[in-house]
């Protein structure tokens, strides 16, 4: 009874005293931003609980507080996740018991962190299985497989985070670390934070897709846009819900395709010409690329993006060319309608070509409208990767997609079409039944 009554003590707080609650929780669960207390102001140092109606679970330290709320970095916690809503109360620190009581089937972690749970791996995996219809291919229907992506995550502790692509050939591995709350370093085969999606972008109006390319084309930008660095990140602002958050970078780039400027026009190409479809193992210059981006968000209201990458893409020994990079892109939520968009816009220096360089940009848009676990949306772009000439690469797209998302299980069925006629293209139209798990 004795280990029990520390337990049923903070419960009686919890459901006596005045409280606030939780806004918004980051990714690692490590930090999270609160309102104060009914009629009583948070100080920074102090200890907040976090609880349902039932049992505490977890506790954290007031790292920042401002008259609207307060930035609390969370110090120990149970299995059962931190969420927005969540009541909390002004507390002390735990005692030994109720820190055993969070996690009774894990051992402290012996070492200069005692009260640190050691870290279970969690996996995270995106499977799919397409029944698509392409007229114009042979074979027209057929089923296929676009992702196969199993991700393990690890957090040895509350700051620090590692995770990775289980594969032979891991196109992500990265190791975040927070120093400070609000202040993250990202090491490794890291995500490029370039518009709000990191898994795929969708400028020309489809998710850039190997399995959606024309013959003898090359994507847009990389399946899986990573690249060896390191990274930043840094809260500006979190609170009542809403984030300013910075990050910048260096990286080594992307490299030169082998096969040279494709220009088909030019008497005289290009020296060299980057290689946008993919990211290079091994660097191939001393150059390095450098980015960064700014992104807001207001709850799950609005956000917005500006991002920005420079980098030379020739290799080792030869005259060096820079490419540029800019981008814009939001998402507002005004109930069930969601507006999201993008667009990319690049400028591509030469050597030795009849012209100083050229441009490349896409954009894409999407209106969806959400009916319980149902979304039906249009969706559409356009992209050119080479303003000196056309190609099967170019696209203007239209199409629609219908989806149920009743859990763990997702389900769609959708079409779209490429309006820009090219000699050459076969996948002009594209229709899809696509049942995937995300876990």
């Amino acid at each position: 009874m004795s280990r029990l009554a520390p337990l049923l003590f903070v419960c009686g707080i919890l459901a006596a005293a005045p409280g606030g609650q939780v806004l918004k929780v980051d990714g690692k669960q490590a930090r999270m931003a609160v309102t104060h207390l009914e009629g009583a102001m948070l100080e920074v140092g102090s200890t907040v609980l976090v609880g349902s109606a039932d049992k505490p679970i977890a506790w954290g330290i007031v790292t920042r507080a401002t008259q609207k709320g307060a930035l609390v970095q969370i110090t120990h916690r149970g299995t059962r996740p931190i969420a927005a809503g969540m009541s909390i109360v002004k507390s002390e620190l735990p005692t030994d018991e109720e820190i055993a009581a969070l996690n009774p089937k894990k051992k402290s972690a012996q070492g200069i962190h005692p009260q640190t749970a050691l870290a279970k791996p969690n996996f995270m995996a995106l499977f799919d299985l397409l029944l698509t219809y392409q007229p114009k291919n042979t074979p027209s229907l057929t089923f296929q497989n676009d992702h196969s992506l199993l991700l393990l995550k690890i957090n040895p502790t509350t700051n620090l985070e590692f995770a990775f692509e289980v594969s032979p050939n891991p196109r992500f591995f990265e190791l975040d670390y927070d120093l400070y709350p609000g202040l993250e370093f990202r090491v490794g085969r890291i995500w490029i934070p370039f518009d709000e999606d990191n898994a795929h972008k969708y400028y020309g109006g489809r998710p850039i897709l190997v399995a959606l390319l024309q013959p003898n084309a090359s994507t847009f930008l990389p399946e899986i846009w990573t690249d060896m660095g390191v990274g930043v990140k840094v809260s500006l602002l979190s609170i009542e819900g809403t984030e300013v958050a910075l990050h910048g970078y260096v990286v080594n780039g992307f490299g030169e395709l082998s096969s040279g400027d494709p220009n088909p026009d030019a008497t005289v190409r290009g020296q060299s010409y980057p290689d946008f479809s993919s990211i290079q193992s091994s660097d191939n210059n001393d150059n390095k690329a450098v980015g960064g981006r700014i992104a807001i968000s207001v709850r799950d209201l609005l956000s917005f993006g500006a991002s920005v990458y420079r980098g030379s893409y020739p290799n080792r020994g030869t005259s060096q060319a820079f490419l540029n990079l800019f981008g814009l892109d939001g998402k507002v939520r005004l109930g069930a309608l969601e507006l999201r968009g993008g667009n990319i816009y690049g400028e591509v220096e030469l050597v030795g070509s009849q012209v100083a360089g050229f441009r490349r940009g896409g954009y894409y848009g999407e209106i969806g409208l959400w009916v319980n676990q149902w979304k039906v949306a249009l969706r559409g772009g356009q992209a050119q990767q080479d303003s000196r000439f056309l190609a099967v690469t170019d696209q203007t797209i239209g199409g629609a997609i219908v989806s149920y998302h009743p859990g763990a299980l997702h389900f769609s069925v959708e079409y779209s079409r490429d309006f820009e006629a090219r000699e050459g293209k076969t996948n002009t139209d594209y229709a899809a039944v696509r049942m995937s798990a995300h876990f």
